[in-house]
């Protein structure tokens, strides 16, 4: 690899004319900025990063953090905050904590030995040496899709507890009064929300909530499709599913049972605008649609500004809406057991 010292002594220059002319930040003669040019060409020479962030003390990187590289909806997420770094001169270096606060504990770390100038992270759960860990950093951070119980910080969610509601109002405006719900971890603060908008919904109909309607499973689709079958056996006329991953494993169950929608029983589901999950099955599915790129867009938006020291905003909830799809009408007749 060539270093700075061969670009100087084939242009016939001392080191430092060849650092001035690539900073442009001192007067160099047109004659002597052609002869470098010439000869880092020639020697397809590139300057240490490594150096320039130990001289300037920034790396013009984020390190961004989800618990799952293979949820698509982590997918758009990093997509926006890539297209964003990318157009602003920021690279990103991707880490995955698989749902492990161990893990992301260990992730967090090696983004403070890469220098990372800001994070964005998916966090875990709610764990307060969690929060700790990141404060103590001294790295400023982002959260998205998940948020801690309290706190103050960067953040970029979406209405979680407001989809909720807009999903379980739209069944219950159908007619139906026994909506089973499927939810993800209980610690997470996405869950909380929107289970808390599945509750809120219910009571202003009058409609109790009942326990055995309602379920949680981890963030895999084996999970989801265990919990689901479980929930069939209560015999409820709809069917929430609280996430994506949630999603895959309740339609499986569903196939498993034979349960046709909205015949045998509607379905409902938060997803997010990238997902083609809703348009793959026939009929298609209603939903309620979160955005995923745009999260990351406007995560990358807000640390960026607030590393150039021109803060604009802390926090930024994004709205969802209810698209329709086929999967969803009034409950059947008869409840098929």
């Amino acid at each position: 690899m060539n270093t700075i010292k061969d670009v100087a002594k084939l242009a016939n220059v001392s080191t430092a004319t060849v650092s001035h002319v690539l900073s442009g930040k001192r007067y160099v003669s047109n004659g002597l900025i052609e002869r470098v040019k010439q000869a880092v060409a020639r020697l397809d020479y590139r300057p240490s990063g490594i150096a320039k962030s130990l001289k300037t003390n920034t790396t013009h990187t984020i390190g961004v953090i989800v618990s799952d590289i293979q949820n698509p909806y982590f997918a758009g997420v990093v997509t926006g905050i890539d297209t964003y770094c990318f157009k602003n001169g920021y690279g990103v270096i991707l880490g995955e904590s698989y749902e492990s606060p161990k893990r992301e504990a260990y992730t967090i770390k090696l983004m403070m030995e890469k220098r990372v100038d800001g994070l964005i992270i998916a966090p875990v759960g709610e764990n307060q040496k969690e929060l700790d860990l990141l404060n103590k950093t001294g790295i400023p951070f982002l959260l998205v899709n998940r948020t801690f119980n309290g706190s103050n910080n960067l953040s970029v969610i979406v209405d979680n507890e407001g989809g909720s509601y807009k999903a379980t109002n739209y069944l219950i405006k159908l007619g139906h009064r026994s909506i089973g719900i499927v939810c993800g971890p209980k610690d997470y603060s996405t869950t909380k929300e929107r289970f808390a908008g599945y509750c809120r919904a219910l009571k202003e109909a009058e409609i109790p909530i009942r326990d055995e309607l309602i379920d949680f499973s981890r963030m895999e689709i084996s999970s989801a499709y265990e919990k689901t079958l479980n929930l069939l056996e209560k015999f409820p006329t709809a069917i929430f599913a609280t996430n994506n991953i949630i999603t895959i494993g309740a339609l499986l169950a569903l196939k498993k049972r034979n349960k046709k929608f909205p015949e045998d029983l509607s379905f409902i589901a938060f997803e997010f605008e990238e997902s083609p999950i809703p348009f793959l099955v026939s009929p298609t599915l209603d939903h309620v649609s979160q955005p995923s790129n745009k999260v990351g867009l406007e995560a990358a938006k807000i640390l960026l500004a607030h590393l150039k020291g021109k803060p604009y905003r802390k926090q930024l909830i994004l709205q969802t809406k209810i698209k329709k799809g086929e999967s969803a009408g009034p409950p059947p007749l008869r409840v098929s057991r």
